[in-house]
């Protein structure tokens, strides 16, 4: 052998003994890669910890920290030996800092692999909830703005930025939310929702809900530094932020479809897998037959997002510790749970549980799409009627939604809606129903009533005076009118983009019909922040007639009274009708426009056409 050649063979045993202590092998591959979480905290309730580590050839024996107070409670390989899972209990008297995790394998050979314990920050301020008192603002990131250009396209991920295909990436990012924080603090909204920022390296990735990273904002929308600063800075204004978080399914391109950590990690494999149904009411019926039970909750919605199965406890551990993980790390005030219903129940409920047990104050709302309140009801905490209890605090209005779609859309009866309200007994607190006239995936409600902005304008004026936490979706304020299609539904902001020809951020850059919307919509929000009875208060409401729905918010001496008419012309609402309510009134004043009617219980109210008229009762 000559030098050169034992040279190289000195040189490989080197560079492949790396990882390994105590003399490795020159041949042996093993190796950690990274581990998840990527941290955890010192004085966190959640106990033990679940790490999950990634690497090569992970056949491992054992594991030990190199402190007392880290202490290993289970070490489980995989199939794969591409995964570990090391279960670490904290004690209190752990201090922040790195330690090192020595893994012992089955061959006698250690790998060792460091990772770090932080200080948790203060909680003042933070994960403080959202409630009926607030007003949450829907952005879909891509669409909103883009606040840097530089991070529109990315090696190493698919190019997908065409402002012209509404379904391809249009460059809207954190920078983007940053820079617009002043517009929705002066349109009055207190909380803002956003839909997700978490890697997406896929096909159609832009609204962000096929994951491929759990711990990483994905970098055409940023950094993580740099979601936690906006919820930082998102504070300072007065605005809360709620997280969009999916425990249901995952991206196409996640590393586990390649490898599944267990042979049960995902429901079904790409090459053998079932398209749920979305009929949600298999869920709940007591007589369907367990295999359509089962292809609802394990079914895949499209080939891109396969299921994840949280009956597999190691992913029910993993899927909660990364929620808490971004709780703790971003500050953030609350969650919209993506999907909710397709989720095992059992393990939901366990995950709301553990949430709320870090955060006692935190507040999370599950999406519930389905147009009737007795099915929504079931999955909202505390329900009368439900045979498990989901420990969910607020879900998804959808039976609201359905009542009001067809009204402001379709010119039908108020009855609808008057009866949707009279199921409220079904909740457990119909107060913290998220309500909204539409979202990121429903056609906007301009483009429901067929562009007609006076009954749009009604919809908005009843979202906001009716009980529940109302969600505007960003445009709908201006009036956007949308389409059909989700590239349609989810419209640029014009003046998020450098070149574009206006901006609807300011005021100089709407036109008449934006001015006239967001004026609406901001004089709602603050009537609705001035008055307790419009967020605290109760509610007595009056069966339709003729197409006119009258109601009363009231809480204690403040009272609020609203009539909606559906109708093409003009009605009359008789005070007679609301007197035995509204005792010791002497008047009503247009919270719209100023004007003021003295109030008699032989009275009449001109309420015109396709109009909402909201008044403050003196």
């Amino acid at each position: 052998m000559t030098l050169f050649n034992r040279s190289r063979l000195l040189m490989g045993f080197l560079l492949g003994s790396l990882l390994l202590v105590n003399a490795a092998p020159a041949f042996s591959q093993a190796r950690v890669d990274r581990i998840e979480p990527p941290n955890w905290w010192v004085g966190m309730k959640w106990s033990p910890v679940q790490l999950m580590v990634y690497g090569r050839d992970l056949d491992v024996a054992s594991a030990v920290w190199n402190s007392p107070f880290l202490k290993v409670t289970a070490v489980t390989p995989t199939q794969s030996k591409g995964y570990v899972f090391v279960d670490v209990t904290v004690s209190p008297e752990t201090q922040p800092g790195t330690y090192t995790l020595t893994l012992t394998l089955k061959d006698g050979n250690k790998l060792e692999t460091a990772y770090e314990f932080r200080q948790r920050e203060s909680g003042e301020g933070k994960y403080a909830g959202f409630s009926q008192k607030d007003i949450v603002y829907l952005i879909t990131p891509d669409r909103f703005a883009n606040g840097d250009p530089s991070n529109d396209v990315v090696a190493g991920y698919k190019n997908e930025l065409n402002r012209k295909d509404g379904l391809s990436r249009h460059g809207g990012d954190i920078q983007g939310i940053l820079n617009n924080l002043d517009y929705m603090k002066d349109l009055g909204v207190t909380a803002v929702w956003i839909n997700p920022l978490i890697e997406n390296n896929g096909n159609i990735s832009y609204h962000g809900y096929s994951a491929t990273d759990l711990y990483k904002v994905d970098p055409r929308f940023g950094t993580n530094e740099l979601y936690r600063k906006l919820v930082d800075e998102a504070r300072k204004k007065g605005l809360k932020i709620i997280l969009d978080h999916v425990n249901n399914h995952i991206g196409i391109n996640h590393p586990w479809v390649k490898n599944y950590p267990f042979p049960d990690w995902i429901n079904g494999t790409p090459d053998q897998y079932v398209l749920t149904r979305h009929i949600k009411s298999n869920l709940t019926d007591l007589y369907q037959d367990s295999a359509s039970v089962a292809r609802e909750r394990q079914g895949w919605f499209v080939f891109d997002m396969p299921d994840m199965n949280q009956r597999n406890p190691f992913l029910a551990t993993y899927l909660i510790q990364n929620t808490l993980w971004w709780i703790e790390y971003l500050g953030i005030d609350g969650i919209r749970e993506d999907t909710f219903p397709y989720v095992f129940q059992e393990y939901q409920a366990k995950w709301v549980q553990s949430v709320l047990t870090e955060y006692p104050s935190f507040n999370i709302v599950g999406e519930v799409w389905i147009e009737d309140p007795v099915y929504v009801s079931l999955y909202q905490k505390d329900s009368p009627v439900a045979r498990l209890n989901t420990h969910m605090p607020s879900v998804t209005d959808f039976g609201l939604y359905g009542a009001t779609k067809e009204i402001f859309g379709g010119e039908k009866s108020f009855n609808r809606l008057y009866e949707t309200l009279t199921q409220d007994f079904l909740y457990g607190n119909p107060a913290l129903l998220l309500t909204f006239l539409d979202n990121h995936d429903l056609p906007r409600v301009m483009y429901q009533t067929g562009e007609k902005e006076d009954q749009a304008k009604m919809g908005i004026t009843v979202l906001m005076t009716l009980r529940g936490i109302p969600q505007i979706y960003y445009g709908t304020e201006l009036g956007f009118i949308g389409g059909q299609e989700h590239g349609d539904i989810r419209a640029e902001m014009p003046g998020g983009w450098a070149g574009d020809k206006r901006s609807v951020f300011t005021a100089a850059g709407r036109t008449e019909t934006e001015t006239c919307f967001y004026n609406l919509t901001r004089t709602l929000i603050q009537l609705r922040k001035d008055h307790p009875a419009l967020t605290d208060g109760g509610m007595v409401h009056f069966r339709p007639e003729d197409n006119v729905y009258t109601y009363i918010r009231h809480q204690d001496q403040d009272r609020i009274l609203v009539s909606a008419n559906n109708n093409r012309f003009s009605r009359t609402l008789k005070l007679s009708q609301v007197a035995p309510h509204l005792r010791g009134a002497i008047s009503l004043t247009d919270a719209l426009t100023g004007e003021v009617i003295p109030f008699s219980p032989a009275g009449e109210v001109s309420i015109p056409g396709y109009t909402a008229r909201v008044f403050v009762v003196k």
